[in-house]
């Protein structure tokens, strides 16, 4: 059997034993709470982390939407303005044109004018002078050439009238000679009827100073010296020398 002594110190194990659970599931207990409050804690920051985070991503959302929308705004102001500068500067364009276009018609109206003009100048003293000319031609040349013409042949018809008269006065002058003279030798007779062929006709001058031509017979020594003297017709006749020399 077991002594007091035994029983006691297995009721002090058991005691201790006791204690020493007790005071293990107390740690254990005490260990848990802080575990448990630390898991909180720690819950705890990281809701108010992720509430922070959270936080810090919608501010910087709503940032970045405000700068979206800034920018949309600004885009849409720079695409006005830029509008309306190209608006103006094709305004200023079409108003240079017109201005451009106007002062080119109003250059080309004012040169057809200045064009018109001296067309119809040209045409004018074409017209004039062509006018001029035909009244100086057929009220003066064409009359003067003709009354130069009518002239001429006229001349040359008195002149053809003077040589015939002359011809049939030389020929009658011949014949009376033969009639009144007697015979000549032949070389005599020959040198008679040279001198008298010989003749040179004066120049017609022109119609404004016309004068009666005249015909002049050359005598030649042989016709001086052996040809008979033929009695004087006309001492004022040009062939008067011829038919009687030494009248003059």
């Amino acid at each position: 059997m077991l002594s007091l002594r035994e029983l006691m110190t297995l009721e002090d194990s058991r005691v201790e034993e006791e204690r020493a659970q007790e005071q293990a599931r107390r740690e254990h207990a005490q260990r848990a709470k802080m575990e448990a409050e630390l898991r909180i804690a720690a819950a705890e920051e990281a809701r108010r982390r992720a509430e922070a985070e959270e936080a810090a991503a919608r501010e910087a959302s709503a940032r970045e939407e405000a700068a979206r929308l800034e920018a949309i705004r600004l885009a849409a102001l720079e695409k006005v303005r830029l509008e309306a500068f190209d608006r103006e500067r094709r305004r200023l364009l079409e108003q240079a044109h017109a201005e451009r276009a106007q002062e080119l018609r109003a250059k080309q109206d004012s040169e057809r004018r200045s064009l018109r003009r001296a067309l119809a100048g040209t045409v004018a003293f074409a017209l004039i002078a062509g006018a001029a000319t035909a009244g100086y031609y057929f009220g003066i040349v064409k009359p003067g050439a003709e009354a130069d013409e009518r002239a001429r042949r006229e001349e040359t018809a008195r002149i053809a009238r003077d040589l015939e008269q002359r011809d049939r006065e030389i020929e009658a002058m011949r014949a009376a000679s033969a009639e009144t003279t007697p015979p000549a030798p032949a070389a005599a007779t020959a040198a008679a009827a040279a001198a008298v062929v010989t003749a040179e006709p004066v120049r017609s001058a022109p119609p404004a100073r016309s004068q009666s031509p005249v015909v002049r017979l050359k005598p030649s020594a042989s016709t001086t010296s052996t040809a008979p003297k033929a009695p004087c017709v006309d001492n004022h006749d040009p062939l008067n020398p011829t038919i009687c020399p030494g009248s003059h």
